[in-house]
């Protein structure tokens, strides 16, 4: 019988070992609130959660760029509202001539005020830009009802776009560029107009619709993400409570095998000590 070798002692060295990596993997999990801290804690799970990672940051990115997209319609909304007031008060002022009462210095300066309004269409539509972008000023387009388009990326997934038109809302592309109110026919000038402000209206009508059809999708992609990072949470995160019971085990069993460590390390010199003591 060798008495050297101290089997009980291994097998508790061994258990300790076990318990001391478990009882540091459950302080581990407690800390950081997740169960899985790396590869070796649940290789499958780890693919799962890489899944679920990647299509989170895909929303998130494809949100940003809808919402930079709404962003810029609504602000080509405020120029193009804008706009139809200075169209409208052109309007007011073609009409106040009707009266045939005006002196030609009192029509000299509503002229003047035409030719400003018309300035400051021009003005807002040349130096309206969003990330570089005009939707309100695109020199390619000559019909604003056979408007251009730009594609936007709108969901997480390749490939996925809206189209977002782009107008020329320039007083020549709305046929009211140099309007002389004072020598052209009233009604011709009010017709042009009404021709420049149903552009305008039109062009309001059709973004705003992209913009409510954009924002929808926002909350789609917010809600769709939220689920996501529920179902993460789910593989990922740590049952705090369970991993409390397991650290007071893990820790119960530590100090136990330590306490029977110092007892089991002496056992063969026992035996060679009672041994001794039957053969005197």
């Amino acid at each position: 019988m060798k008495l050297t070798f101290n089997s009980n002692a291994l097998k508790t060295l061994r258990a300790y070992k076990k318990n001391i990596s478990e009882h540091s993997s459950s302080i581990n999990n407690i800390s950081s609130g997740k169960k899985i801290n790396s590869s070796k804690d649940n290789p499958n799970r780890i693919s799962r959660l890489g899944n679920f990672e990647k299509e989170i940051r895909g929303h998130q990115a494809s949100r940003k760029n809808i919402q930079d997209t709404v962003s810029m319609i609504q602000s080509a909304d405020s120029v193009m509202g804008s706009i139809n007031e200075r169209i409208t008060r052109v309007r007011e002022l073609t009409v106040s001539l009707g009266n045939g009462s005006m002196q030609d210095d009192e029509k000299a300066i509503i002229q003047n005020e035409v030719n400003s309004l018309l300035e400051g269409i021009d003005y807002e539509v040349k130096n309206f830009s969003f990330n570089g972008l005009n939707i309100l000023g695109d020199e390619n387009v000559k019909d604003n009802a056979q408007h251009g388009v730009v594609d936007v990326l709108s969901t997480g997934n390749a490939g996925e776009f809206t189209e977002v038109p782009k107008y020329n809302l320039s007083t020549e592309s709305l046929g009211i560029g140099g309007l002389d109110i004072n020598n052209e026919d009233i009604s011709s000038v009010l017709e042009k107009l009404d021709n420049a402000a149903s552009q305008v209206i039109d062009a309001r009508t059709k973004l705003g619709a992209i913009n409510n059809t954009l924002e929808d999708k926002i909350n789609q992609s917010q809600s769709l993400e939220d689920v996501l990072v529920g179902s993460k949470s789910k593989v990922e995160d740590a049952d705090i409570a369970l991993e409390m019971v397991e650290f007071s085990k893990t820790l119960i069993l530590t100090e136990a095998n330590i306490k029977n460590m110092s007892k089991t390390i002496y056992f063969p010199n026992d035996m060679i000590n009672i041994l001794g003591k039957l053969y005197k």
